[in-house]
C-alpha cells in the first residue's frame, strides 16, 4: 500500500495533479487503482487497490470511505499500461463512476502510463496519443526513517553543548570529521557532540556543503536522518531542518523530506525547504544553492582558521582541511551523563 504526502497533491489542472500524485509517494504506481479525494480544494485521502482486485470489492470500499467522511470530490486514476485498443478498465471505471456518482462528485477518471495520461471521459475531445506531463528526476537517494531510535539523554546533550569550544573554524572541521565517523560507528558521544556542533549556523552550513560534494552522499544523509531522529528538543529543530535540506538538495523522495519538516519546528531553514515543497519548486533548485554556496561557505571556514594559524594554534591549514590533524579532542562526555 502506497503513503502519501497529501500537502503535496495539487489539483490545479489534469496534468499538475497527475504529476504531484506520482512525486507525493516514494512507491511506484504501477497496476494500482487510485482514488484522491477532495475537499476545500485539497486532497484529503488517498485509497489505493491493485488492478487485479475484485472490482467489487473496490466499489464497497470506496462507498464505505464516502460513507465515513465528507469528502466533496473524488479523482479515480488507473495506473497501467495504454494498450492498443480502447482504454483498459473502462467498463469497470464506468461502473464505480455510476454507482457513487449521487454520493460524490467525480472530478475526473484518468488512465496514467509512465508519463502519459489520457481521461475516460474525453470523448473525442483529446489527443488520442494522450497527455505528457512533466516528472521530477526519480530520487536518488532513497533513505530509511526509523522512528524507534532512542532519543540521546537531556544530561549527554546539555554536557555536549557545555563543552563546545568558540572557534566556527576548528567546530565546523571537527563536525564533518565526526559525521564520517558516525556513518560507521554512530557512538552517542560522537553523535551528542556532532548535535552540539551544529547548532552554530555556519558549522551547519560547512557539514552541508561536504555532504553534497561526498561520493558517499547515501549513507552520509541516511547518518543525518538518524541523528536527527535522536536529537532531542529543541536542538531537533535544526537538525530536522539541515538534513531535510540535505534531502532536498540530493533527490531523495519527497515523503522522506516532509517526515524531516515535521520535526524541524520554527526552524528558518526547515520553512525555506517547506516553502520549496510547497510550491513544488524542483529539487535541483536545492542542489543549485547549495553549490552556488559552497566557496563562501568554505571561505569563512578558511578565514577562521588563518586567524589561529597565525596566532600559532595551527601549523597547517591544508593539513587540517584533510582531516589527517586532529584539531580537537573528543569532547569526553562523562559516564554519568551517559548512564
Amino acid at each position: 500500500m502506497s503513503s502519501f504526502a497529501l500537502d503535496q497533491v495539487t489539483v490545479a489542472s489534469p496534468a499538475k495533479f497527475v504529476a504531484s500524485l506520482v512525486k507525493a509517494t516514494p512507491t511506484p504506481l504501477q497496476e494500482t487503482v487510485v482514488l484522491a479525494y477532495l475537499h476545500n480544494d485539497g486532497c484529503q485521502h488517498i485509497d489505493t487497490f491493485s488492478v487485479d482486485s475484485d472490482w467489487v470489492e473496490i466499489v464497497e470500499a470506496v462507498q464505505n470511505t464516502i460513507r465515513m467522511n465528507s469528502y466533496e470530490q473524488v479523482i479515480m486514476c488507473v495506473h497501467t499500461s495504454r494498450g492498443a485498443d480502447e482504454l483498459p478498465f473502462k467498463a469497470e471505471v464506468k461502473d464505480l463512476s455510476k454507482v457513487i456518482g449521487n454520493d460524490i462528485h467525480v472530478l475526473d477518471e484518468l488512465l496514467i502510463d509512465g508519463n502519459i495520461f489520457w481521461s475516460y471521459m474525453c470523448d473525442g475531445c483529446c489527443d488520442p496519443e494522450g497527455t505528457v506531463f512533466k516528472t521530477e528526476p526519480a530520487p536518488n537517494n532513497q533513505v530509511s526513517i526509523d522512528f524507534t531510535l532512542e532519543t540521546i539523554a537531556e544530561p549527554v546533550m546539555t554536557e555536549a553543548l557545555a563543552k563546545v569550544n568558540e572557534n566556527m573554524g576548528i567546530n565546523s572541521l571537527r563536525a564533518w570529521q565526526l559525521l564520517e565517523q558516525i556513518v560507521s560507528n554512530p557512538q552517542i558521544e560522537a553523535i551528542a557532540e556532532f548535535i552540539a556542533l551544529v547548532q552554530d549556523v555556519h558549522v551547519r552550513d560547512y557539514v552541508l556543503v561536504q555532504v553534497i560534494e561526498s561520493e558517499d552522499v547515501a549513507t552520509l544523509t541516511q547518518s543525518l536522518v538518524n541523528i536527527a531522529l535522536q536529537t532531542p528538543e529543541p536542538q531537533q529543530y535544526l537538525l530536522a531542518g539541515m538534513t531535510a535540506m540535505a534531502l532536498q538538495g540530493t533527490f531523495a523522495p519527497v515523503m522522506a523530506v516532509s517526515e524531516m519538516l515535521k520535526l524541524a519546528g520554527d526552524n528558518s531553514l526547515g520553512r525555506l525547504v517547506q516553502r520549496a515543497v510547497d510550491h513544488n519548486v524542483p529539487q535541483k533548485v536545492a542542489r543549485d544553492s547549495l553549490e552556488s554556496a559552497a566557496d563562501e561557505v568554505k571561505d569563512k571556514v578558511r578565514t577562521a582558521l588563518e586567524a589561529l594559524e597565525n596566532a600559532g594554534y595551527i601549523e597547517d591549514i591544508e593539513t587540517a582541511e584533510s582531516g589527517s590533524e586532529s584539531l580537537c579532542e573528543p569532547l569526553n562526555i562523562s559516564a554519568e551523563a551517559v548512564s
